[in-house]
């Protein structure tokens, strides 16, 4: 899936369907190239380093602790796959551990 396809989601997380009104063409491809970036970034760390990434979750403190707020995150992460599940197939069938609930999180030792 090419990163362009995602926009749409980004920008509308609930219905892929609205943009964002950008102040001028330059604030526009400055957020664009941003998020292409960061893309190409995790797509980069997964092809040739895969245990090295990182989800970026939030976290609040309660009772001195660091919680984990993986809300947002999980549900980024279905809608991923929900989007194109044809292509996320060879994938879940050969690493069903990843798509468990919390793997990411665990596999990165923040849930005790």
């Amino acid at each position: 899936m090419m990163p362009s396809s995602m926009l749409k989601w980004i920008w509308d997380s609930e219905h892929g369907e609205d943009a964002p009104t950008f102040a001028n063409a330059a604030e526009s491809a400055s957020i664009i190239a941003l998020i292409i970036r960061h893309w190409n970034d995790i797509n980069d760390t997964l092809n040739r380093a895969p245990d090295e990434y990182e989800p970026l979750i939030q976290e609040r403190k309660a009772d001195g602790r660091k919680i984990p707020i993986i809300d947002s995150w999980c549900s980024g992460y279905y809608k991923g796959i929900a989007l194109d599940r044809d292509m996320w197939s060879p994938l879940l069938a050969q690493h069903p551990e990843w798509f468990t609930g919390n793997h990411a999180i665990r596999h990165r030792g923040r849930l005790e």
